[in-house]
């Protein structure tokens, strides 16, 4: 299963660790995991390639993902909430079609909650 954990503050992704496999399918041929892989990856290009933004993370190894935002410029607040908005329709769509492949995890900070 791929496990991902999120940490959203003020409708901005500030977390994001996402490790495990679907195994959903044969290596090179899993849907579940190759949907996920592309998710991923359009969402962390998107927020890397936007101007001003601190984040640190990697993927160290296969099937392990993790980023961190430490800080987006205010200039830039709505872009990283739009793509977090994306993520998590995307990622929440997967859950649904896929339960026994994906599991999504959300905490949100005090900021957004109430």
């Amino acid at each position: 299963m791929v496990r991902i954990d999120v940490v959203i503050r003020e409708k901005v992704l500030v977390h994001l660790h996402a490790r495990g496999h679907a195994e959903s399918g044969p290596y090179g041929k899993d849907i579940v995991c190759a949907s996920v892989s592309l998710l991923l990856n359009a969402v962390c290009r998107s927020i890397e390639i936007t101007p001003g933004i601190e984040i640190s993370g990697g993927a160290e190894k296969e099937g392990d993902l993790l980023l961190d935002i430490a800080m987006v410029p205010r200039e830039h607040k709505d872009e990283i909430r739009g793509i977090t908005k994306v993520f998590l329709l995307g990622a929440e769509q997967l859950q649904r079609e896929f339960p026994d492949g994906v599991s999504l995890h959300i905490d949100t900070l005090e900021a957004d909650k109430g």
